[in-house]
């Protein structure tokens, strides 16, 4: 039983709402119930004291909680003494909990459905509380529900954005051009990234992806990628890399390692990605050992963009280091730039790292680069996305 999907500006006005409506009435505990089925589930709590006599998460039989028979018009929403009531003296929690003061006020949604209750009670009685304080506590349930509406909205469109994802990778209609990376010196192909393309949708691929990582889609969109890579681009020359994006999350999962086997070694390269997305750190660093242990080779990708890339680059030494293209673009005219890059040229060299210059547009900046010390490059000077069938064998052509 899982509770609506609220923003969290939500939530926290809930709780307030909760110690407002309790400490306004003077009473011990304030709650959000949801029925649900057969079941009443406790959703939020306000309580004096740790010793709560409810907590977040129970539940109970619907039709043995007051929130039931307020909600069908058994109870009143307003009960000064439940122990005098003939309904409510009769019900387990009267003693159990016990309940002496009872206030609850439906929930209703937009669609006139009863969600739950919003309801506070206090163990004893408390005879100031009267039917003036019910308008209150209704304008509270109202509001609740406002929120609880616009979460199953926000629900339902995530929904539709996950089926129309699903469909992409359903039709097989994801497609996959490959950027071959080149010697800034001779011009040989020495490895393809596989680049995704979403046809159908009209986006940038990195906002797909990123959207996908939100509604919880994130590895199987990329796991999906991968497969499309290795299927269309698997056939690359020997001496050529096939190189695919990956998040760190991704790498740890069995059927990422079974894609990675279906290359012979040394024949795939994984860039790492970020998405904004929590990652596992530990497991991001058994995972990438494990597949350069089995020949896999591993690239930072972004390099020099923020902190995530330089995070990656001290977690696990890769082999390939991706200067990224912001840094390239103007490197002609900027000495810091080229100071930068050719720092970051000496810690590869150190390190026994491979750096490859992305976003290489102009003949100047690959002339810049070579004198930098950068052995590779991509970008459209050197050849801009093709689609498989150019890429056969490595014989690219450049622009």
């Amino acid at each position: 039983m899982t509770a609506p999907l609220l923003a969290p500006h939500a939530h926290e006005t809930i709780q307030r709402l909760l110690h407002r409506s309790r400490t306004h009435l003077g009473l011990d505990v304030a709650f959000v119930s949801e029925l649900t089925g057969d079941a009443r589930v406790i959703r939020y709590v306000d309580a004096e004291g740790l010793d709560a006599p409810i907590r977040v998460g129970d539940w109970d039989a619907r039709e043995e909680s007051y929130c039931h028979y307020v909600a069908s018009g058994a109870l009143p929403e307003l009960i000064r003494d439940a122990t005098q009531h003939p309904v409510a003296a009769e019900m387990a929690a009267t003693a159990q909990v016990p309940i002496g003061t009872h206030v609850s006020v439906p929930i209703v949604l937009a669609d006139d459905t009863v969600y739950g209750t919003f309801c506070a009670f206090a163990t004893g009685v408390k005879e100031a509380v009267d039917e003036s304080d019910l308008s209150g506590v209704r304008l509270m349930a109202d509001l609740v529900a406002t929120y609880i509406d616009e979460a199953r909205v926000d629900a339902r469109e995530a929904e539709q954005r996950r089926q129309r994802l699903r469909a992409v990778v359903a039709s097989d209609d994801l497609a996959i051009v490959g950027q071959p990376i080149m010697s800034l010196a001779t011009c040989e192909v020495v490895g393809v990234e596989a680049l995704a393309r979403f046809p159908t949708l009209g986006r940038e691929p990195a906002d797909v992806f990123d959207e996908a990582w939100q509604l919880g889609m994130g590895a199987e969109l990329e796991l999906a990628a991968v497969d499309a890579a290795i299927d269309r681009l698997g056939a690359l020359a020997d001496d050529v890399y096939l190189a695919v994006n990956a998040a760190p999350g991704v790498l740890g999962d069995p059927a990422f390692a079974q894609r990675a086997a279906a290359l012979a070694p040394k024949r795939l390269v994984v860039e790492i990605t970020e998405h904004a997305v929590v990652v596992d750190d530990e497991a991001f660093l058994v995972a990438s050992k494990e597949l350069s242990g089995h020949g896999v080779g591993m690239a930072i990708d972004d390099v020099g963009t923020g902190f995530s890339s330089l995070t990656r680059l001290l977690q696990v030494v890769p082999d390939i280091l991706k200067i990224d293209k912001s840094l390239v673009a103007g490197v002609e005219a900027s000495p810091a730039r080229q100071t930068l890059i050719a720092g970051l040229e000496r810690f590869a060299q150190r390190l026994g790292v491979t750096t490859v210059a992305e976003g290489v547009e102009t003949a100047s900046q690959a002339a810049v680069l070579r004198w930098l010390g950068i052995a590779y490059g991509q970008g459209f000077f050197l050849s801009p996305p093709r689609e498989p069938a150019e890429l056969d064998l490595g014989r690219v052509p450049r622009r």
